[in-house]
């Protein structure tokens, strides 16, 4: 009876440990994913948004422990950053793509690493994520084309930002180039970086998380972009926020490897 009780409060013990530092990493992690977000903010004109270096936090949170704590951390760390930033009428639409996002990160980044036959599960998503992404910026480019030739006045009513019709001509062809280098780059991108992590050492992140962060980041970049449609009534006019997005999943993803590196090599990582 003795041992029984003995163990049983060795279990308790343990129990409660690995409860307070679940508690700790996440209060932490959200904290880390809410000052990133709203210490640095760079507005995005077309849907009264902002870009900032947050998603670095919510990669780093999910990679680091998993899908669960990736959603919770990142969809509530970045709603309350749209909270108390002045941008409330985000926060909805941002708990839900954030939380997704952080979720998506950790399952394939983390949780996914353990499963039998990975190099297949791999190539499959890859082969999906590259499929969706390029049929989205395909399909936003000719929305967005057929929008212009159609209705060229409507437009540049719908975009205030723009005052001329030379200036919305400019726009849209900027966005259009844009669009195309998108859907081409980042998946090739994509397989070229997968390609020279497999002849690294191991002090290079591994091919699912870099597979983890890519994933996660086109699918913020699509959720905002639905978002900003509903939110704003004009599925044409969110499109021009498109090219901002990819730039802050690209940036998070850099600053995230800058992290998640030197980590890697001290062995935090297994310990984890």
């Amino acid at each position: 009876m003795e041992d029984i009780k003995e163990r049983e409060k060795m279990y308790e013990e343990v129990s409660d440990r690995s409860l307070v530092r679940t508690l700790t990493y996440g209060s932490l992690m959200m904290a880390l994913v809410f000052i990133a977000t709203y210490s640095i903010r760079i507005p995005i004109p077309f849907t009264q948004g902002y870009i900032h270096p947050g998603d670095s936090m919510i990669f780093v949170a999910s990679i680091l422990f998993g899908w669960r704590f990736g959603a919770l951390v990142g969809g509530f760390g970045s709603a309350f950053a749209d909270i108390l930033g002045g941008y409330a009428h985000w926060a909805f639409p941002t708990l839900i793509i954030k939380g997704i996002m952080g979720g998506l990160a950790g399952w394939v980044g983390h949780d996914l690493r353990k499963a039998k036959n990975q190099v297949r599960v791999n190539t499959y998503l890859t082969v999906g994520v590259t499929a969706l992404w390029l049929a989205f910026c395909l399909g936003a480019r000719t929305l967005m084309t057929k929008a212009f030739l159609s209705a060229p006045s409507s437009l540049l009513e719908q975009v205030t930002e723009t005052g001329t019709m030379t200036e919305l001509t400019a726009l849209v062809e900027k966005i259009d180039f844009w669009l195309i280098v998108a859907a081409i780059t980042l998946p090739l991108g994509l397989i070229l970086l997968a390609r020279y992590l497999q002849k690294m050492d191991e002090d290079f992140l591994q091919i699912p998380q870099l597979l983890a962060m890519f994933m996660a980041g086109l699918w913020m970049v699509m959720g905002y972009y639905v978002a900003g449609g509903i939110l704003y009534g004009s599925f044409i006019v969110s499109i021009f926020s498109i090219p901002a997005n990819i730039v802050q999943f690209l940036g998070g993803l850099v600053i995230a490897y800058l992290i998640l590196r030197p980590l890697k090599r001290t062995g935090i990582l297994e310990r984890l």
